[in-house]
């Protein structure tokens, strides 16, 4: 067995081992450090299998619960975790085109060969060669007029991107779920006062008609009175239906069927502290530098920016550097005429510098140029929007 050979069964050995000694693909560049906390894999299957644990709902519904199982059951805040996650790969993969890359091939093959002359019997001869050879190519990319940064700076952005629509994703799941919650709060309490009302309208009816039947009441007031009743059931009536619907809609974002009964804790008469609410001026400025839609919006612009680089990057000139070696090992092989087969080496060993000059590619590179541009322009246009 030859060198190339055993360099194949020990790269086999090590690819076997590191993949019984890890699960996952490594991670060198350390993306994931740049993905946010709460969409990292670790941290999601915490929360999962942790955090996110719930039994059947309680008693009494109080808030908090309601915030940590829309955070954990909704769909909208599943799918912004992996987005952020997914987008942590493509940086590595931006930072990969910096290193060189290194390929190896073997192989082994056996032939049988005879060559048969009617006229020259002399010339005929039967070979049953084989053959084992094995390269190794490596090559690397010098310099490439700015493509592989731009192509980093796009990736980078983009996570950014993700990470601030995690954030936005995260708070608006918080501030729907505490809506919904303070909507059933509210609908409970609607209840409550129309049949408060109901009963009093109920009990004005009763001494209305007493009087009437007394002979000290008139029969007009005792039918606005029926005319209130009505009116205050008809209120009643409608109050439980929206009841019902708050409490539809707070058990969907919380993950529950529309159907499941929930109680929640009466609304409290007593005003929330409100000393530490900003001024508007101070909400705007804070909401500018530090808002996630914002944040987003901000870093498409850079990632749009960035791919307009990339693509003008590309048809600029490029300088790679390789390196190949070969070896090749044939049995029985037969060097010429009524020479006895014998056993022959051939090896090889190449390295070069190639420069790569794009010359004309059918318009296609300015109007991928151009496509580039109208996207970053989109982009720019939707972040002074949201801005």
């Amino acid at each position: 067995m030859n060198t190339f050979l055993k360099v194949g069964s020990c790269v086999l050995l090590l690819q076997a081992s590191l993949g019984q000694a890890f699960a996952a693909p490594a991670d060198p560049f350390m993306t994931e450090k740049q993905v946010a906390a709460l969409a990292t894999a670790s941290a999601l299957e915490d929360a999962l299998e942790k955090q996110c644990n719930f039994s059947a709902p309680p008693a009494q519904l109080e808030l908090p619960e309601t915030i940590a199982r829309a955070l954990c059951q909704n769909p909208q805040t599943r799918g912004a975790w992996a987005k952020a996650q997914a987008h942590a790969p493509q940086v590595g993969v931006a930072k990969s085109a910096y290193l060189p890359s290194a390929a190896a091939s073997f192989g082994y093959s056996q032939q049988n060969s005879s060559n048969r002359y009617e006229s020259y019997p002399v010339l005929d001869s039967k070979t049953t060669p084989k053959t084992r050879s094995g390269s190794l190519k490596m090559s690397w990319t010098i310099a490439d007029s700015g493509l592989r940064s731009a192509n980093l700076e796009q990736a980078n952005a983009l996570l950014d991107a993700a990470n601030a629509s995690h954030d936005f994703t995260i708070q608006n799941t918080f501030l729907a779920a505490a809506q919904a919650y303070f909507d059933a709060q509210m609908a409970s309490a609607v209840l409550k006062a129309t049949r408060e009302a109901e009963h009093s309208a109920q009990q004005s009816l009763n001494a209305t008609e007493a009087k009437y039947a007394a002979g000290v009441g008139a029969l007009s007031d005792t039918l606005q009175v029926a005319v209130a009743l009505s009116d205050a059931r008809l209120k009643r009536v409608t109050a439980e239906g929206e009841l019902k619907n708050a409490i539809g809609a707070l058990s969907t974002a919380i993950g529950l069927p529309p159907y499941t009964q929930l109680k929640l804790p009466e609304r409290s008469d007593v005003l929330p502290d409100t000393s530490f609410v900003k001024s508007a001026e101070e909400l705007f400025t804070e909401a500018r530098e530090h808002h996630p839609a914002l944040l987003a919006a901000r870093s498409e612009v850079q990632a749009a920016q960035a791919r307009i680089k990339a693509t003008q990057a590309e048809g600029r000139p490029s300088v790679t550097f390789s390196a190949e070696a070969n070896d090749r090992r044939q049995d029985n092989y037969l060097p010429a005429v009524n020479i006895a087969p014998t056993q022959a080496a051939f090896r090889d060993k190449v390295m070069g510098v190639q420069l790569n000059i794009p010359l004309f590619e059918g318009f296609g590179r300015g109007y991928k140029e151009r496509a580039a541009s109208s996207q970053a322009d989109i982009k720019a246009g939707v972040a002074v929007i949201v801005g």
